[in-house]
């Protein structure tokens, strides 16, 4: 599968975030997000702000033929957002985005096998179905 780029939703998200950064209540500005962003495909996990988790989710749900999964909480109406792109794995919730390298998707892998709950089941077991081990 021909999968987009880190640096294509970061092109798009500085794009349209001014647009429509007044739709998320964690953005005081676009620059909110924008300054926190890695240009590149970053090395390490990276977590973002809140802020960026609702201006990402807008620009992913826009695309299609992106992998993903939704999974909500059984504490709480709380949804976590899981999109596979050529380079990273993003797992967005509502307070927060972790991007993953995909070379770093095996940490990722062992810290959801750790939580052991049903959840980090099924993420474990999708990404896998997706090619992802």
């Amino acid at each position: 599968m021909n999968r987009i780029k880190w640096s294509e939703i970061v092109e798009k998200l500085n794009k349209n975030a001014p647009d429509i950064y007044m739709e998320c209540p964690g953005c005081i500005s676009p620059e909110s997000c924008i300054d926190e962003l890695p240009m590149t495909t970053p090395v390490n996990i990276v977590t973002l702000n809140s802020c960026c988790s609702c201006l990402l989710s807008y620009v992913l749900d826009l695309i299609p033929n992106i992998g993903r999964i939704y999974l909500q909480s059984k504490t709480s109406n709380e949804y976590t957002s899981i999109y596979i792109l050529n380079d990273v794995v993003l797992e967005i919730s509502e307070d927060r985005t972790l991007i993953i390298p995909i070379d770093k998707i095996q940490e990722f892998l062992e810290l959801l096998r750790e939580l052991d709950n049903e959840s980090s089941i099924s993420i474990t077991k999708w990404l896998e179905d997706e090619g992802l081990k």
